[in-house]
Parts: structure tokens; sequence; C-alpha cells
């Protein structure tokens, strides 16, 4: 019998499968952590990164169902990419 994943399954795996390029002893957010805010939030009708951080800090609860967010919501200048802030 074929194990066939849910579609939230799957797009979560997604989320986990890029290569972390930061030096992982100074990692305090996964970088699952820092996709699923972003692509969440930009998908709820945030514009730029300071709305996305607002938006985590209020859909924490929601986040938390999917990831842990030990740390909580990271700032926005933790979810800019390099070079863009």
């Amino acid at each position: 019998m074929s194990s066939v994943s849910s579609p939230l399954a799957q797009f979560l795996d997604c989320l986990s499968t890029p290569e972390d390029p930061r030096q992982s002893w100074k990692v305090l957010y996964p970088l699952e952590e820092i996709l699923l805010l972003v692509l969440s939030a930009t998908a709820s009708g945030a514009d730029d990164f300071v709305e996305r951080v607002e938006w985590g800090h209020i859909q924490l609860g929601f986040l938390r169902r999917f990831y842990p967010y030990q740390h909580g919501i990271p700032s926005h200048d933790t979810c800019v990419p390099s070079g863009q802030g």
C-alpha cells in the first residue's frame, strides 16, 4: 500500500528541504520557521518584512501548530535576506 502524504505535509517538507547556509552555532531561528512565517504572512497580505513580523506576533498560535517557534518570532532584520535590508 502506498503512503500518500497530505498537501500540508508535503508543503512543510518542502520548507525543511533547502540547505541552510548559516553557521549552525549562530542559528537561533530554524530556517523552516522563518520560511513558514514569511510565506504565510505574505499570503495573508503583509507587504514588507516589518508587517510580516507583526503578523507573526499576532498569529504565533497558528504558526506553532506546525513548528515550535521556541524563541518566538524573529525580528524583521533576521527575516530579510542578506543584502536586501
